[in-house]
Protein backbone atom coordinates (compact mmCIF):
# COMPACT_ATOMS: atom_id res chain seq x y z
CA UNK A 1 0.00 0.00 0.00
CA UNK A 2 1.58 3.23 -1.11
CA UNK A 3 1.58 6.26 1.15
CA UNK A 4 1.15 9.53 -0.62
CA UNK A 5 0.98 12.97 0.84
CA UNK A 6 -2.43 13.56 2.35
CA UNK A 7 -4.70 15.70 0.23
CA UNK A 8 -7.19 17.73 2.24
CA UNK A 9 -10.23 19.71 1.17
CA UNK A 10 -8.93 23.11 0.12
CA UNK A 11 -10.41 26.56 0.00
CA UNK A 12 -11.50 29.04 2.63
CA UNK A 13 -14.33 27.91 4.84
CA UNK A 14 -16.24 31.14 4.41
CA UNK A 15 -19.33 29.05 3.78
CA UNK A 16 -19.55 25.98 6.00
CA UNK A 17 -21.26 22.73 5.17
CA UNK A 18 -24.08 23.49 7.58
CA UNK A 19 -24.56 26.96 6.12
CA UNK A 20 -24.75 25.49 2.63
CA UNK A 21 -27.48 23.07 3.75
CA UNK A 22 -29.67 25.66 5.45
CA UNK A 23 -31.65 26.20 2.29
CA UNK A 24 -32.51 22.52 2.00
CA UNK A 25 -33.80 21.53 5.41
CA UNK A 26 -33.34 24.27 7.91
CA UNK A 27 -36.00 25.07 10.45
CA UNK A 28 -38.11 28.09 9.89
CA UNK A 29 -41.51 27.91 8.25
CA UNK A 30 -44.51 26.29 9.84
CA UNK A 31 -44.83 24.03 6.80
CA UNK A 32 -41.31 22.65 7.23
CA UNK A 33 -41.95 21.97 10.91
CA UNK A 34 -45.20 20.18 10.12
CA UNK A 35 -43.47 18.07 7.45
CA UNK A 36 -40.74 17.20 9.96
CA UNK A 37 -43.34 16.23 12.56
CA UNK A 38 -45.16 13.98 10.07
CA UNK A 39 -41.88 12.43 8.85
CA UNK A 40 -40.89 11.51 12.40
CA UNK A 41 -44.27 9.90 13.01
CA UNK A 42 -44.31 7.94 9.75
CA UNK A 43 -40.67 6.78 9.56
CA UNK A 44 -39.75 3.12 9.82
CA UNK A 45 -38.89 2.34 13.44
CA UNK A 46 -36.20 -0.24 12.62
CA UNK A 47 -34.53 2.16 10.16
CA UNK A 48 -34.49 4.89 12.82
CA UNK A 49 -32.94 2.62 15.46
CA UNK A 50 -30.25 1.39 13.08
CA UNK A 51 -29.22 4.86 11.96
CA UNK A 52 -29.37 6.21 15.52
CA UNK A 53 -26.96 3.50 16.67
CA UNK A 54 -24.66 4.16 13.69
CA UNK A 55 -24.48 7.85 14.58
CA UNK A 56 -23.83 7.13 18.26
CA UNK A 57 -20.76 5.08 17.36
CA UNK A 58 -19.60 7.14 14.36
CA UNK A 59 -18.78 10.31 16.33
CA UNK A 60 -16.37 8.74 18.88
CA UNK A 61 -14.70 6.73 16.11
CA UNK A 62 -14.26 9.92 14.07
CA UNK A 63 -12.87 11.90 17.01
CA UNK A 64 -10.47 9.09 17.95
CA UNK A 65 -9.14 8.92 14.40
CA UNK A 66 -8.66 12.70 14.33
CA UNK A 67 -6.67 12.51 17.59
CA UNK A 68 -4.53 9.55 16.58
CA UNK A 69 -3.63 11.11 13.25
CA UNK A 70 -2.92 14.51 14.79
CA UNK A 71 -5.47 16.19 12.54
CA UNK A 72 -7.74 17.99 15.03
CA UNK A 73 -7.18 21.38 13.41
CA UNK A 74 -7.35 20.27 9.78
CA UNK A 75 -10.22 21.11 7.48
CA UNK A 76 -11.40 17.55 6.84
CA UNK A 77 -12.03 17.11 10.58
CA UNK A 78 -14.08 20.31 10.76
CA UNK A 79 -16.13 19.27 7.73
CA UNK A 80 -16.62 15.77 9.13
CA UNK A 81 -17.86 17.10 12.48
CA UNK A 82 -20.37 19.35 10.73
CA UNK A 83 -21.58 16.47 8.59
CA UNK A 84 -22.14 14.30 11.66
CA UNK A 85 -24.09 17.11 13.31
CA UNK A 86 -26.16 17.55 10.15
CA UNK A 87 -26.84 13.80 10.10
CA UNK A 88 -28.14 13.93 13.67
CA UNK A 89 -30.34 16.93 12.87
CA UNK A 90 -31.68 15.21 9.74
CA UNK A 91 -32.52 12.12 11.78
CA UNK A 92 -34.39 14.28 14.31
CA UNK A 93 -36.43 15.70 11.41
CA UNK A 94 -37.18 12.22 10.10
CA UNK A 95 -35.07 12.73 6.93
CA UNK A 96 -33.34 9.35 7.01
CA UNK A 97 -32.10 9.54 3.40
CA UNK A 98 -30.40 12.86 4.07
CA UNK A 99 -28.91 11.61 7.36
CA UNK A 100 -27.35 8.56 5.69
CA UNK A 101 -25.79 10.73 2.97
CA UNK A 102 -24.18 13.03 5.56
CA UNK A 103 -22.92 10.07 7.59
CA UNK A 104 -21.41 8.31 4.57
CA UNK A 105 -19.66 11.49 3.46
CA UNK A 106 -18.16 11.94 6.92
CA UNK A 107 -16.86 8.37 6.77
CA UNK A 108 -15.19 9.06 3.45
CA UNK A 109 -13.45 12.04 5.05
CA UNK A 110 -11.94 9.59 7.55
CA UNK A 111 -9.74 8.28 4.75
CA UNK A 112 -7.65 11.46 5.05
CA UNK A 113 -6.81 10.44 8.61
CA UNK A 114 -6.17 6.83 7.65
CA UNK A 115 -3.62 8.00 5.08
CA UNK A 116 -1.83 9.93 7.82
CA UNK A 117 -1.59 6.78 9.92
CA UNK A 118 -0.55 4.53 7.05
CA UNK A 119 3.10 5.65 6.93
CA UNK A 120 3.76 4.97 10.63
CA UNK A 121 1.96 1.63 10.58
CA UNK A 122 3.86 0.38 7.53
CA UNK A 123 7.18 1.35 9.11
CA UNK A 124 6.31 -0.96 12.00
CA UNK A 125 5.53 -3.79 9.60
CA UNK A 126 1.84 -3.83 10.47
CA UNK A 127 -1.03 -3.83 8.04
CA UNK A 128 -2.30 -0.27 7.88
CA UNK A 129 -5.88 0.67 8.66
CA UNK A 130 -6.08 2.12 5.15
CA UNK A 131 -5.37 -1.34 3.75
CA UNK A 132 -7.90 -2.90 6.11
CA UNK A 133 -10.64 -0.50 5.01
CA UNK A 134 -9.74 -0.93 1.35
CA UNK A 135 -10.03 -4.70 1.75
CA UNK A 136 -13.42 -4.35 3.45
CA UNK A 137 -14.71 -1.99 0.74
CA UNK A 138 -13.49 -4.37 -1.97
CA UNK A 139 -15.22 -7.41 -0.44
CA UNK A 140 -18.43 -5.49 0.16
CA UNK A 141 -18.45 -3.98 -3.33
CA UNK A 142 -17.83 -7.30 -5.10
CA UNK A 143 -20.73 -8.81 -3.17
CA UNK A 144 -23.22 -5.93 -3.44
CA UNK A 145 -22.50 -4.23 -6.76
CA UNK A 146 -23.07 -5.19 -10.37
CA UNK A 147 -22.71 -3.67 -13.80
CA UNK A 148 -20.66 -0.51 -14.26
CA UNK A 149 -20.43 0.12 -10.52
CA UNK A 150 -18.72 -3.21 -9.90
CA UNK A 151 -16.38 -2.67 -12.84
CA UNK A 152 -15.45 0.79 -11.57
CA UNK A 153 -14.60 -0.48 -8.08
CA UNK A 154 -12.56 -3.35 -9.55
CA UNK A 155 -10.65 -0.85 -11.68
CA UNK A 156 -9.96 1.35 -8.64
CA UNK A 157 -8.97 -1.25 -6.05
CA UNK A 158 -8.17 -4.56 -7.73
CA UNK A 159 -5.56 -6.20 -9.90
CA UNK A 160 -6.22 -8.39 -12.93
CA UNK A 161 -7.52 -11.26 -10.81
CA UNK A 162 -9.79 -8.96 -8.76
CA UNK A 163 -7.48 -9.19 -5.77
CA UNK A 164 -6.71 -6.11 -3.69
CA UNK A 165 -3.78 -4.09 -5.04
CA UNK A 166 -0.91 -3.20 -2.73
CA UNK A 167 -0.65 0.39 -3.96
CA UNK A 168 -4.23 1.60 -3.46
CA UNK A 169 -4.21 5.33 -2.71
CA UNK A 170 -6.51 7.28 -0.44
CA UNK A 171 -8.21 9.00 -3.39
CA UNK A 172 -8.97 5.62 -5.01
CA UNK A 173 -10.41 4.33 -1.74
CA UNK A 174 -12.63 7.41 -1.38
CA UNK A 175 -13.88 7.03 -4.95
CA UNK A 176 -14.67 3.34 -4.45
CA UNK A 177 -16.41 4.08 -1.15
CA UNK A 178 -18.49 6.77 -2.82
CA UNK A 179 -19.72 4.33 -5.48
CA UNK A 180 -20.67 1.81 -2.79
CA UNK A 181 -22.40 4.43 -0.65
CA UNK A 182 -24.36 5.79 -3.60
CA UNK A 183 -25.62 2.29 -4.33
CA UNK A 184 -26.89 1.89 -0.77
CA UNK A 185 -28.42 5.38 -0.80
CA UNK A 186 -30.31 4.64 -4.03
CA UNK A 187 -31.63 1.36 -2.62
CA UNK A 188 -32.79 3.12 0.53
CA UNK A 189 -34.29 5.93 -1.52
CA UNK A 190 -36.24 3.42 -3.59
CA UNK A 191 -37.60 1.78 -0.46
CA UNK A 192 -38.49 5.15 1.03
CA UNK A 193 -40.34 6.17 -2.13
CA UNK A 194 -42.26 2.91 -2.06
CA UNK A 195 -43.16 3.41 1.59
CA UNK A 196 -44.32 6.97 0.93
CA UNK A 197 -46.47 5.84 -2.00
CA UNK A 198 -47.96 3.04 0.10
CA UNK A 199 -48.84 5.55 2.83
CA UNK A 200 -50.46 7.81 0.23
CA UNK A 201 -52.54 4.91 -1.10
CA UNK A 202 -53.67 4.00 2.41
CA UNK A 203 -54.67 7.62 2.99
CA UNK A 204 -56.54 7.75 -0.33
CA UNK A 205 -58.41 4.53 0.52
CA UNK A 206 -59.30 5.85 3.97
CA UNK A 207 -60.51 9.19 2.59
CA UNK A 208 -62.62 7.52 -0.10
CA UNK A 209 -64.19 5.21 2.49
CA UNK A 210 -64.85 8.20 4.74
CA UNK A 211 -66.37 10.08 1.80
CA UNK A 212 -68.70 7.15 1.14
CA UNK A 213 -69.81 7.20 4.78
CA UNK A 214 -70.24 10.99 4.92
CA UNK A 215 -72.26 11.10 1.69
CA UNK A 216 -74.49 8.29 2.93
CA UNK A 217 -75.12 10.04 6.25
CA UNK A 218 -75.83 13.31 4.43
CA UNK A 219 -78.42 11.56 2.27
CA UNK A 220 -80.15 10.07 5.29
CA UNK A 221 -79.94 12.96 7.76
CA UNK A 222 -80.77 15.82 5.37
CA UNK A 223 -83.57 14.06 3.50
CA UNK A 224 -86.27 16.31 5.01
CA UNK A 225 -84.08 19.37 5.62
CA UNK A 226 -84.98 22.64 3.91
CA UNK A 227 -82.71 24.77 1.74
CA UNK A 228 -79.30 23.72 0.48
CA UNK A 229 -78.99 20.69 2.78
CA UNK A 230 -82.25 19.28 1.45
CA UNK A 231 -81.14 19.92 -2.13
CA UNK A 232 -77.90 18.05 -1.54
CA UNK A 233 -79.76 15.12 0.00
CA UNK A 234 -82.16 15.12 -2.93
CA UNK A 235 -79.28 14.95 -5.37
CA UNK A 236 -77.54 12.06 -3.59
CA UNK A 237 -78.69 8.48 -4.07
CA UNK A 238 -76.95 6.22 -1.58
CA UNK A 239 -76.54 2.58 -2.61
CA UNK A 240 -77.96 1.59 0.78
CA UNK A 241 -81.62 1.53 -0.16
CA UNK A 242 -81.58 3.11 -3.60
CA UNK A 243 -84.44 2.22 -5.96
CA UNK A 244 -84.08 1.08 -9.54
CA UNK A 245 -84.82 4.53 -10.87
CA UNK A 246 -82.25 6.15 -8.56
CA UNK A 247 -79.50 3.89 -9.92
CA UNK A 248 -79.53 5.90 -13.13
CA UNK A 249 -79.24 9.25 -11.31
CA UNK A 250 -76.07 11.39 -11.18
CA UNK A 251 -76.20 11.18 -7.39
CA UNK A 252 -75.67 7.43 -7.56
CA UNK A 253 -72.82 7.88 -10.08
CA UNK A 254 -70.97 9.86 -7.40
CA UNK A 255 -71.04 6.85 -5.06
CA UNK A 256 -69.86 4.60 -7.87
CA UNK A 257 -66.84 6.79 -8.62
CA UNK A 258 -65.91 6.76 -4.91
CA UNK A 259 -66.02 2.96 -5.04
CA UNK A 260 -63.71 3.08 -8.06
CA UNK A 261 -61.18 5.16 -6.11
CA UNK A 262 -61.29 2.63 -3.26
CA UNK A 263 -60.63 -0.20 -5.72
CA UNK A 264 -57.72 1.66 -7.29
CA UNK A 265 -56.20 2.25 -3.85
CA UNK A 266 -56.38 -1.43 -2.95
CA UNK A 267 -54.88 -2.47 -6.27
CA UNK A 268 -52.05 0.05 -5.85
CA UNK A 269 -51.16 -1.32 -2.42
CA UNK A 270 -51.22 -4.89 -3.74
CA UNK A 271 -49.04 -4.05 -6.74
CA UNK A 272 -46.47 -2.29 -4.54
CA UNK A 273 -46.18 -5.42 -2.44
CA UNK A 274 -45.61 -7.67 -5.45
CA UNK A 275 -43.36 -5.35 -7.48
CA UNK A 276 -39.61 -5.98 -7.38
CA UNK A 277 -37.53 -3.18 -5.85
CA UNK A 278 -35.74 -1.02 -8.40
CA UNK A 279 -32.82 1.27 -7.61
CA UNK A 280 -33.76 3.53 -10.54
CA UNK A 281 -35.83 6.07 -8.64
CA UNK A 282 -38.02 8.18 -10.92
CA UNK A 283 -36.88 11.80 -10.87
CA UNK A 284 -39.36 13.36 -13.31
CA UNK A 285 -42.72 12.33 -11.82
CA UNK A 286 -43.71 13.07 -8.24
CA UNK A 287 -44.99 10.02 -6.36
CA UNK A 288 -47.98 12.01 -5.11
CA UNK A 289 -48.89 12.64 -8.75
CA UNK A 290 -48.68 8.91 -9.48
CA UNK A 291 -50.91 8.11 -6.51
CA UNK A 292 -53.42 10.77 -7.50
CA UNK A 293 -53.47 9.47 -11.07
CA UNK A 294 -54.39 6.01 -9.79
CA UNK A 295 -57.41 7.46 -8.01
CA UNK A 296 -58.47 9.50 -11.05
CA UNK A 297 -58.19 6.48 -13.36
CA UNK A 298 -60.18 4.36 -10.91
CA UNK A 299 -62.93 6.97 -10.73
CA UNK A 300 -63.10 7.32 -14.53
CA UNK A 301 -63.21 3.54 -14.98
CA UNK A 302 -66.06 3.24 -12.48
CA UNK A 303 -67.94 6.06 -14.21
CA UNK A 304 -67.50 4.28 -17.53
CA UNK A 305 -69.16 1.16 -16.13
CA UNK A 306 -71.92 3.29 -14.66
CA UNK A 307 -72.97 4.04 -18.23
CA UNK A 308 -72.07 0.64 -19.67
CA UNK A 309 -74.36 -1.19 -17.24
CA UNK A 310 -77.27 0.95 -18.37
CA UNK A 311 -76.86 0.48 -22.10
CA UNK A 312 -78.27 -2.25 -24.30
CA UNK A 313 -75.27 -2.14 -26.60
CA UNK A 314 -73.77 -5.24 -25.02
CA UNK A 315 -77.01 -7.12 -24.47
CA UNK A 316 -75.93 -10.32 -26.22
CA UNK A 317 -74.62 -12.25 -23.28
CA UNK A 318 -72.18 -9.59 -22.16
CA UNK A 319 -74.53 -7.75 -19.81
CA UNK A 320 -77.07 -8.77 -17.20
CA UNK A 321 -80.71 -8.16 -17.84
CA UNK A 322 -81.75 -4.62 -16.86
CA UNK A 323 -83.91 -5.84 -13.97
CA UNK A 324 -80.85 -7.57 -12.44
CA UNK A 325 -78.74 -4.41 -12.32
CA UNK A 326 -79.07 -3.58 -8.62
CA UNK A 327 -77.38 -0.78 -6.63
CA UNK A 328 -75.24 -3.34 -4.85
CA UNK A 329 -74.07 -4.80 -8.15
CA UNK A 330 -73.25 -1.33 -9.49
CA UNK A 331 -71.07 -0.55 -6.47
CA UNK A 332 -69.25 -3.89 -6.76
CA UNK A 333 -68.62 -3.31 -10.46
CA UNK A 334 -67.38 0.22 -9.75
CA UNK A 335 -64.93 -1.12 -7.16
CA UNK A 336 -63.79 -3.84 -9.56
CA UNK A 337 -63.32 -1.30 -12.36
CA UNK A 338 -60.98 0.73 -10.15
CA UNK A 339 -59.16 -2.38 -8.94
CA UNK A 340 -58.57 -4.00 -12.33
CA UNK A 341 -56.33 -2.20 -14.79
CA UNK A 342 -57.63 -4.25 -17.72
CA UNK A 343 -61.35 -4.27 -17.02
CA UNK A 344 -62.17 -0.87 -18.52
CA UNK A 345 -59.87 -1.23 -21.59
CA UNK A 346 -61.34 -4.68 -22.28
CA UNK A 347 -64.89 -3.29 -22.25
CA UNK A 348 -63.88 -0.39 -24.51
CA UNK A 349 -62.35 -2.89 -26.94
CA UNK A 350 -65.51 -4.99 -26.81
CA UNK A 351 -67.68 -1.96 -27.57
CA UNK A 352 -65.38 -0.95 -30.41
CA UNK A 353 -65.52 -4.44 -31.92
CA UNK A 354 -69.33 -4.49 -31.76
CA UNK A 355 -69.70 -1.09 -33.38
CA UNK A 356 -67.23 -2.08 -36.08
CA UNK A 357 -69.16 -5.29 -36.80
CA UNK A 358 -72.43 -3.32 -36.96
CA UNK A 359 -70.92 -1.00 -39.57
CA UNK A 360 -69.68 -3.97 -41.58
CA UNK A 361 -73.18 -5.47 -41.58
CA UNK A 362 -74.80 -2.35 -43.04
CA UNK A 363 -76.25 -2.94 -46.54
CA UNK A 364 -74.57 -1.43 -49.51
CA UNK A 365 -71.04 -1.88 -48.23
Amino acid sequence: MSTTESTEPTGERATSVSETAEGFGGAGTLGSRLRAWWARRSMNGAAYVRLHCELRTARPEFELLATRSGSEDESWVAYGRELLEMAEEALDRGAIDEAWRHLNTARRFEVYGLERLAAAEECQGDRSELEVRAAAVREEALDALSGWQRRAVVDLLCDGSEGLRDDVTDSELRAASRILHERYERVHMGRSERQRQFNQLVLMAALSGLSLLVLTLADWMWADAPGLAGAVAGFLATPFGATGAEVASPGFALFMTVAGVMGASLFGMRSLRNRALSTDVAQQINQLTVTGARGVIGAISALLFYFVLQTSLLSEGALLAPELVTPELMIVVGFAAGYSERMAPDVVSRVASITDSDEDDEPGE
